[in-house]
């Protein structure tokens, strides 16, 4: 009895309402949404800016390179390691 009671009394007019009004949440969603369409504006420019940075060329100067040690562009020794063979001992 006392249930349907105090039901009655919260669903009738005169009863206090508690919680957020739609103006409120309306306010709130505009208010985040600006927020979060600044940051999007704000990374987009990074992005394009990163874009534009990875477009840039860089060019070298021609460097006129004589023969060194008999060579026509390199010179020294070239040499090889194999990692792949356990033992270079047994192929020898």
């Amino acid at each position: 009895m006392v249930l349907a009671t105090r039901l009655d009394w919260l669903l009738a007019d005169g009863a206090p309402r508690r919680g957020i009004s739609p103006g409120k949440v309306a306010a709130a969603t505009l208010v985040l949404g600006g927020v979060l369409g600044g940051l999007g504006l704000w990374a987009g420019r990074f992005v394009r800016k990163g874009e534009v940075e990875a477009r840039k060329q860089c060019y070298f100067t021609e460097v006129v390179v004589g023969a060194r040690l008999g060579a026509s562009f390199g010179g020294g020794r070239v040499a090889v390691v194999d990692y792949s063979r356990e033992d270079p001992e047994e192929e020898g």
